[in-house]
């Protein structure tokens, strides 16, 4: 994803920190179905898309000041 974004690399794009979100949210979604039975489900949606907004935003961050250098 990354080297799909920095091809046309803008800093602190709204559609970039959008993409970041969606991907954070579904990689955190499969990685709990995948673990199956080994961990506590997931009864508050609200603290994951909380966590995987606050991913986004830092790697979103950390994207448009220090890696488009």
């Amino acid at each position: 994803m990354q080297l799909f974004l920095n091809k046309w690399p803008k800093k602190f794009s709204i559609l970039y920190l959008f993409t970041y979100c969606v991907v954070a949210t579904l990689f955190l979604y499969t990685s709990y179905k995948l673990q199956g039975n080994w961990s506590d489900p997931i009864w508050n949606y609200c603290k994951v898309l909380i966590f995987a907004v606050g991913v986004a935003i830092i790697y979103w961050f950390w994207d448009s000041i220090i890696m488009n250098k």
